[in-house]
């Protein structure tokens, strides 16, 4: 202290200063859009809680480094972690489905699931709505809704898998096995409907090429429903996949033990930022439309009504645990009922089944970084 001035020297403050830590640089790769879906990684950005943890996740990146990656409708997560592990002083994170972990496995690639957005899978069906005789659905014509037009069918609306037979049914390549699934867990297979191959489009379904059109329970009946198309919505976690996990966060084995602190900040301050959100939901969702769901990447402020009534789909079911708490642990069970049915179905028609080695479930996740549910 210099006499009679109360203020430090510049020389003492040098030598006095404790050295700063050094930050750990995290890279993500997600499965879809920057949207609500991972709001427990937004919120966190948002409140500077990494930066506090000594976590450098600045925001969205376009490269393999610090930052988190949206989905480019081209790479897997899985893939595009493999890319990041030849960056030095790295730690590399994806999320995706569930099921992609031990098909990583099988090809040789050890991943390992650390906590879960989704205690359900979005995946699910939609069909038509079909209103009461004599009036048209013009907005969405199945085979139903077009039976009213004619006269000639019974014109019910399809709210069960059970209504399949005879009918086209829109899947996306690689997920075969969801309608297979849902067919099995009502007496039916492949062979009672029609499979058609679809892409990430409703017009098939609101145009009368499908019947009954796979989706994410939580998005296209959202936006059909805010331009005035009715749909009803068959959920998969209710037929045949009540097992599968959402957005799981995994990383590979060989950085578990370099970084094993740094793994259970991340994923408890995503945890911290998911609850939140959840309990906040319209506020989150404006937050994430303003901050990172850019028009550019299928948001902006268009989107913001269909991104809270989203996120409160997360928060009223699909991140809810049987007991009704938001909870990102998963459990040993489900993960050998995941496998099993990974091993007894195909992914593409004529295929093998998706999983055809011998994986441990015990490979497949760890709950010892997730915190416990909660309210």
């Amino acid at each position: 202290v210099v006499a009679g001035t109360g203020t430090v020297g510049a020389h003492q403050v040098a030598g006095n200063a404790r050295p700063q830590k050094a930050m750990t640089t995290i890279h993500v790769d997600l499965n879809w859009l920057p949207n609500v879906e991972f709001s427990g990684i937004w919120v966190a950005i948002k409140k500077g809680w990494f930066k506090q943890a000594g976590l450098n996740v600045p925001g969205l990146t376009s490269g393999l480094g610090a930052g988190v990656r949206s989905y480019d409708f081209s790479n897997t997560p899985e893939y595009e972690n493999a890319q990041c592990l030849h960056q030095k002083n790295q730690l590399c994170i994806g999320v995706d489905d569930s099921s992609a972990i031990p098909i990583a496995r099988q090809a040789g690639q050890k991943l390992t699931g650390l906590w879960a957005g989704s205690q359900k899978t979005p995946f699910g069906f939609m069909t038509c709505w079909v209103p009461p005789k004599p009036k048209l659905n013009k907005k969405c014509v199945s085979k139903n809704s077009i039976a009213v037009k004619n006269g000639k069918g019974t014109g019910k609306n399809i709210t069960s898998p059970k209504q399949w037979k005879g009918l086209n049914i829109g899947y996306q390549q690689d997920e075969l096995y969801v309608p297979e699934l849902m067919l099995g867990s009502v007496g039916l297979s492949l062979s009672d409907v029609n499979p058609v191959q679809v892409q990430f489009t409703t017009s098939d379904l609101t145009t009368g090429a499908t019947d009954a059109h796979l989706i994410f329970v939580n998005n296209e009946p959202i936006t059909l429903g805010l331009q005035g198309v009715k749909t009803n919505v068959i959920p998969g976690y209710k037929y045949g996949m009540a097992a599968f996990y959402a957005d799981v966060m995994f990383i590979n084995d060989s950085q578990m033990s370099k970084y094993k602190n740094q793994i259970k900040s991340f994923v408890s301050i995503v945890d911290r930022g998911w609850k939140y959100g959840m309990h906040h939901p319209n506020a989150t969702a404006t937050m994430i439309v303003h901050k990172f769901f850019s028009a550019s990447s299928g948001g902006g402020p268009a989107a913001t009504k269909q991104q809270e009534i989203e996120i409160g789909q997360f928060a009223k079911t699909l991140a809810r645990d049987k007991a009704g708490k938001i909870d990102g642990r998963m459990t040993l069970p489900r993960w050998k009922t995941i496998i099993k049915d990974l091993k007894t179905y195909p992914g593409s028609l004529g295929g093998k089944p998706i999983i055809t080695s011998n994986i441990n479930p015990k490979d497949c996740f760890t709950d010892k970084f997730a915190p416990p549910g909660a309210k």
